[in-house]
């Protein structure tokens, strides 16, 4: 920890030396969260919250309870975290695996072995934010299933190979601890303006430190831009850290670089499965609750980003995404 010691001094003294810069890099950090976070993400985690407080996300999901048993050894409320995860986007599977978690809904077991495949990019934002970013020639009926494959397809297949080792080599515990987690429970359910009104407190606190992240994430990056280094570099360091931010600045080397816009795109599709450190920060506010080590889950997303990169990279290379 004291080797972080000169980092921390290091960004100190450029958030007073560089203070356009940084002020820049955190206005963006708040704009991102403003614009494309908040409306895209509060409203799913108040609806969440109240359906997970009425246990409604039981009858809900009760219809692809043997779907997902097979699939992924899952109880019903295991499907509901993985519908979600997939719909809704980052960090809001890891929201839902530690809720129903925290209510005695999931088991430790299930709940780790949900979150690194259930907690992707929303499909809004990737098909409204990112993949005009692309600079693909007009996404259309043949681009589109590639893209989503790569970005949902793979997170799917990993979840499914990855339950179904394990439900191999753990088959009776999976089961048992899986079914002890999906027993109802007796106690009386809180009246709707109750579970309303922790919701929109849950919620609204969740979506708060999720803005700390991406302003923290973006002001990471004021080394970088504030002693000059290479642009082209910084965008893509940048998408690492966090990812809106790095795909904003890379989209315009899209123009300026056109020999390399096919690598461009290609780290950019990588990048956004990846999800970047700062989605693997606001993900850990919430695994935390499951002691879900941190380092395992960036190992398991980072396969799942090498198995979409070796996809895009194939697609890219037979002509199927221009």
């Amino acid at each position: 920890m004291a080797l972080l010691l000169p980092v921390f001094l290091l960004l100190f003294a450029l958030l007073i030396i560089s203070s356009k810069t940084a002020l820049a890099l955190a206005s963006l950090g708040l704009t991102l969260w403003f614009e494309n976070m908040v409306p895209t993400l509060l409203p799913f985690m108040i609806l969440s919250g109240i359906l997970t407080g009425l246990k409604l996300q039981e009858p809900l999901c009760r219809p692809l309870r043997g779907l997902f048993r097979r699939l992924f050894h899952t109880t019903q409320n295991g499907a509901y975290c993985i519908i979600m995860g997939f719909l809704c986007g980052f960090p809001m599977g890891a929201f839902c695996v530690a809720d129903l978690y925290q209510k005695g809904a999931l088991s430790k077991e299930e709940s780790t072995r949900l979150i690194p495949f259930c907690n992707n990019i929303g499909p809004v934002y990737f098909y409204s934010f990112a993949v005009p970013m692309l600079g693909l020639a007009g996404p259309s009926y043949h681009t589109i299933p590639l893209l989503t494959f790569g970005m949902y397809g793979i997170p799917l297949l990993y979840g499914i190979f990855s339950s179904q080792l394990h439900a191999r080599i753990h088959k009776k515990n999976v089961i048992r601890q899986a079914s002890a987690a999906a027993l109802p429970g007796n106690e009386t359910l809180p009246s709707l303006f109750l579970v309303m009104d922790e919701s929109i407190s849950h919620a609204g606190k969740s979506i708060l430190r999720l803005c700390g992240y991406m302003i923290l994430f973006n002001v990471l990056m004021l080394p970088l831009y504030a002693l000059h280094a290479d642009g082209f570099t910084s965008g893509i360091l940048h998408s690492v850290f966090e990812i809106s931010g790095g795909i904003r600045v890379l989209q315009g080397y899209l123009v300026l670089m056109p020999e390399k816009r096919i690598f461009l795109q290609l780290i950019m599709l990588t990048a956004l499965s990846f999800g970047g450190l700062c989605c693997a920060g606001q993900s850990d506010c919430f695994m935390h609750t499951v002691s879900l080590s941190p380092a395992v889950y960036l190992a398991r997303r980072l396969l799942i980003a090498a198995m979409a990169g070796m996809f895009y990279s194939l697609c890219f290379y037979c002509g199927w995404l221009y």
